[in-house]
């Protein structure tokens, strides 16, 4: 069992020889830089959101000076080129506002990639089995190509055997057969 992400184990859950369950908990790696992240990127969510009110706010206000502008140009009091420029005016903080937006919905798809983060620091048992191996201890700094603890399902072994050819039309599925290993004859 390893981990999908590198930090320092802050608690073990599991020892060696013990039975568990698929989905037991069996390694907390700390959670305080996660969390900084998650409240980082939730900042940024929620001032992009702050300045695409305010850009918004800014082009209705504009849209009013267009307006008056409009009914100026009608009476002959101002040139038209006033209300251009108004006009481009809102136009640029609307866009300006749909920016914003893109950018607040980045940082919210950032806070939840960072939330989904976060749980892979709860290491679970993939398997029902057995802990063979002593599990790495509290304190630890692990990265994802370390094996923080092995776990066996005896229930579902396999063995993977060599026969002489000359014996292979012997083998049939479905027959029984006896194992003997070399480390232990005798049983």
């Amino acid at each position: 069992v390893g981990s999908k992400l590198a930090g320092r184990v802050i608690d073990v859950r599991v020892k060696e020889s013990a039975q568990v369950k698929a989905g037991d908990v069996l390694f907390v790696l700390d959670e305080i830089d996660q969390k900084s992240a998650i409240a980082s990127a939730s900042a940024r969510v929620a001032a992009a959101h702050a300045r695409a009110i305010a850009a918004r706010a800014n082009a209705q206000e504009i849209h009013v000076q267009v307006e008056r502008a409009r009914r100026l140009v009608q009476a002959g009091a101002s040139a038209s080129s006033t209300v251009e420029d108004l006009e481009a005016r809102e136009s640029a903080l609307i866009e300006q506002a749909k920016a914003i937006d893109a950018e607040a919905a980045a940082s919210g798809a950032e806070v939840a990639a960072l939330r989904v983060a976060l749980g892979n620091l709860t290491v679970k048992a993939p398997i029902d089995g057995v802990a063979i191996t002593k599990p790495v201890s509290t304190g630890n700094v692990v990265n994802t190509a370390d094996t923080l603890v092995e776990i066996a399902d005896f229930n579902s072994l396999l063995v993977e055997a060599d026969v002489p050819e000359a014996r292979l039309a012997l083998v049939k599925i479905g027959s029984p057969c006896e194992v003997v290993l070399e480390a232990s004859p005798d049983r």
